[in-house]
C-alpha cells in the first residue's frame, strides 16, 4: 500500500512539474486557450453572463458634490471588495467625490483596459471633465493600458473621455510578479466572499475572466513587454507608493517586489506593509491608519 501511495504521489510530482514546465514554454498559448473557452461559455450561456457582469463599472461612493474634485479607485486582481475600506470613507470625508471602478479582472488586462476607458467615456458625458485615479496591485496596469494605448491616446483638447490629472499606483507590479503563478487561491478567495455575501451567481467564474490576467502579470509577459516600451503621457502625473514587509527589501510587499514597482523617472515612495495592509485594515472596526493614505492624501492636495 505504501509502494503504490509513494508512487501515485511520484507521479503526481512528476505531472505538475511537466505542466509547469510547459506553461512556462507556452503563456501566450495557453492565455489564447483560456480565452478561447471563455468565448465559447458566454456564447452558451449569453444572458447568464451579461446579468452577471451587470454588477462591474464605476459606482459612486458618496454623494458628490458639484464643486469638488472627482477621484476613481480601481482595484487590483481577485479583489473581493474589501481593498478600499480605509481609503474610500477617508476621501469622502475629505470632501473628495469618491467613484468605486469594478471590472472583469481576471480577463487581459487589454479588455479590462478598453471596459475602464469606456467608463471613462460615459464619465466626461456626464460632464467630469478631468479625474484622479487612485490605482492597486494590477489597477496600475489597467490604468497605464488606458493611458498609454495609442487607439486611446488624447490631450486636454481633444480627449472623448474623462482626462486623467493624476495616477497613484499603490503596490503596482509593473514589472510583474511570479507569484501570479499562484493566483488560484485569490480567485477561490474572492468567489467565496462574494458567496458568503449572498452577491454571486454560477458563472461568475468565467464572467470574471478565465485567468489570462494573471497570464499578463507574469514577468517578461508580451503584455508587459508592450506596455513598458511606451512613454507615459506628458499631461498626467504619476506616483507610486511600494510596500515593504519587515524591512525585507528584497521581497518588497510580499507580492511586488521593488524593483517591479518602480518606474523610469516617477516619484516612488516606500511605506512599512504587505500588499494589503499599506492600504487597508484587517477588520473594519480597526482605528490603525494604513501607511499609504496620509501619503495618498498629501498627493491629492499637491499641484
Amino acid at each position: 500500500m505504501n509502494k503504490k501511495f509513494t508512487s501515485f504521489l511520484i507521479a503526481i510530482i512528476a505531472l505538475t512539474t511537466v505542466w509547469q514546465v510547459t506553461r512556462l514554454l507556452w503563456t501566450e498559448e495557453e492565455k489564447q486557450l483560456r480565452s478561447q473557452i471563455r468565448s465559447s461559455i458566454e456564447q452558451q450561456f449569453t444572458n447568464e453572463i451579461t446579468q452577471s457582469k451587470t454588477r462591474f463599472g464605476l459606482k459612486a461612493f458618496n454623494q458628490h458634490n458639484a464643486d469638488a474634485s472627482h477621484i476613481i479607485l480601481i482595484h487590483g486582481l481577485d479583489d473581493p471588495g474589501k481593498v478600499w475600506m480605509n481609503l474610500a470613507p477617508a476621501l469622502a470625508r475629505l470632501n473628495h467625490n469618491v467613484w468605486i471602478m469594478t471590472y472583469p479582472n481576471d480577463q487581459p488586462i487589454k479588455e479590462s483596459a478598453g471596459f475602464f476607458n469606456e467608463q471613462l467615456r460615459q464619465l466626461k458625458y456626464q460632464g467630469i471633465a478631468d479625474v484622479t485615479v487612485i490605482a492597486h496591485s494590477m489597477g496600475g496596469l489597467v490604468s497605464r493600458e488606458v493611458l498609454t494605448r495609442p487607439e486611446t491616446l488624447c490631450d486636454n483638447s481633444q480627449c472623448h473621455r474623462s482626462h486623467i490629472l493624476k495616477l497613484i499606483m499603490v503596490g503596482t507590479p509593473n514589472h510583474g510578479s511570479e507569484l501570479a503563478r499562484f493566483r488560484t487561491f485569490a480567485e477561490i478567495r474572492e468567489q467565496t466572499s462574494r458567496l458568503l455575501e449572498g452577491d454571486a451567481h454560477w458563472l461568475d467564474w468565467i464572467a470574471d475572466g478565465a485567468g489570462e490576467a494573471g497570464i499578463d502579470l507574469l514577468p517578461e509577459s508580451q503584455f508587459l513587454l508592450e506596455l513598458n516600451q511606451r512613454p507615459l503621457p506628458d499631461n498626467t502625473d504619476f506616483y507610486i507608493i511600494a510596500g515593504v514587509v519587515a524591512d525585507q527589501e528584497d521581497i518588497g510587499d510580499g507580492l511586488v517586489s521593488l524593483d517591479s514597482a518602480k518606474l523610469e523617472g516617477v516619484p516612488f515612495e516606500v511605506v512599512s506593509g504587505n500588499h494589503l495592509s499599506m492600504i487597508r485594515n484587517v477588520t473594519e472596526s480597526s482605528q490603525r491608519i494604513p501607511p499609504a493614505i496620509p501619503i495618498i492624501t498629501k498627493l491629492l492636495k499637491s499641484k
